[in-house]
């Protein structure tokens, strides 16, 4: 997963010093990485950058198949997936 998200070079490094974006993009893995069947996601994209945005996106994608996933979100090209 850390692959997919673009960080596996800030694998040994704490949370705290990542970037906001990286943050964000970690908290969202981290809701995944357990296996649960409903993931519940509060606003996911927000504050970060757009490229940061669409790999939150395409690892929301990869990993929802099988589970439930409900998020809110103010963008509405977000709403429709």
């Amino acid at each position: 997963m850390l692959l997919d998200l673009g960080l596996p070079h800030k694998r040994n490094d704490e949370a705290q010093s990542l970037s906001g974006g990286m943050q964000r993009k970690l908290s969202v893995a981290m809701a995944f990485v357990g296996g649960s069947k409903v993931v519940i996601l509060d606003e996911p994209t927000s504050g970060v950058d757009p490229y940061s945005r669409r790999s939150i996106w395409d690892l929301l994608l990869k990993y929802r198949t099988g589970r439930t996933v409900i998020l809110s979100t103010h963008h509405m090209d977000e709403a429709d997936l």
